[in-house]
């Protein structure tokens, strides 16, 4: 019969569960991280590790950002009593709600979202399609992206491209009032479930009025850029404001971030989004992942 210890992880676990957690910003024994270890005759099996984060001005979440079992420990009750524990002391500090956000393929979504809806979470959302992609090979296999780095983007009349600190603070918010803007929330320039670093928001405005669009570039890790969302308004669409956008932020990937990995979320009703991805990246770009969430109210 295997025994499996479960333990409450502090800094001075750091390096033996470190290989468990997928998540490198959230460092165990940090404010607001817990994290739960397993062990089988001392030799570390499994981890989850979980972040606190403000949804409101009164409510506390946690979401798990790291959660992994050895596979010869899986279906063995390991995963359950990690999770356990984190639910148990989550319950104790009165935490109403526990989620799991993460970008992953979709047989992990599955395997995932079958394990959990045994414990009570929701069915998976799936929120996103992330496209993975490497700089340097696009600049070597596609003419296209070759072109678009050493050219000079010709904007359309009227139209600037204006980072976020350039942008007058009453036409952003505006943009977070969703004043004649109409876009899902998973769409909003500053939509960040992960908590990620904002590197930057490109605005497109139009005659220095208005805000018609966005795209938005996270830090993922020192490796790599999300660009989280992206946004032309419905009456701008027909008028190529979305590859003038997007050739923009191709541009500055190759010039700035050409040693980083480059990931595009799109939403998955985007389909004018999807259909650029074909235009630029067909066969360049690794399988598709998802961006996802599942998440569960607890009850004492």
């Amino acid at each position: 019969m295997i025994i499996i210890s479960i333990k409450e992880l502090d800094y001075a676990d750091s390096d033996v569960y470190k290989k468990f957690l997928i998540d490198k910003r959230n460092k165990i024994g940090s404010k607001n991280v817990f994290a739960y270890g397993a062990s089988y005759n001392n030799v570390p099996c499994g981890a989850i590790l979980a972040n606190v984060v403000q949804c409101s001005n009164t409510n506390l979440e946690v979401d798990i950002t790291s959660f992994f079992v050895l596979p010869f420990f899986r279906k063995k009750g390991v995963g359950s009593l990690l999770l356990n524990s984190l639910i148990y002391k989550i319950n104790e500090l009165g935490i109403k709600k526990i989620k799991v956000t993460a970008i992953t393929s979709k047989k992990n979504i599955d395997l995932l979202e079958h394990f959990l809806l045994k414990k009570g979470f929701s069915k998976a959302k799936l929120i996103s399609v992330v496209y993975f992609f490497d700089p340097i090979l696009l600049l070597k296999e596609n003419e296209l992206i070759r072109r678009i780095a050493r050219s000079d983007l010709k904007l359309p009349e009227k139209i600037k491209f204006l980072q976020e600190y350039d942008v007058s603070l009453d036409l952003i918010k505006k943009v977070k009032n969703k004043e004649g803007i109409d876009y899902p929330d998973v769409l909003s320039p500053f939509a960040n479930e992960f908590g990620l670093e904002r590197e930057y928001i490109d605005f497109a405005l139009y005659d220095d009025k208005e805000i018609v669009g966005w795209i938005t570039a996270l830090r993922a890790n020192v490796n790599a850029i999300l660009y989280r969302t992206f946004f032309i308004r419905e009456d701008f669409r027909k008028k190529s404001l979305g590859y003038f956008l997007f050739n923009n932020c191709i541009k500055k990937h190759v010039e700035k971030y050409i040693e980083k990995t480059g990931l595009f979320a799109v939403d998955l009703k985007n389909t004018e989004a999807r259909k650029l991805f074909s235009l630029y990246f067909k066969g360049l770009c690794s399988e598709p992942k998802y961006e996802f969430k599942i998440d569960m109210n607890i009850e004492k």
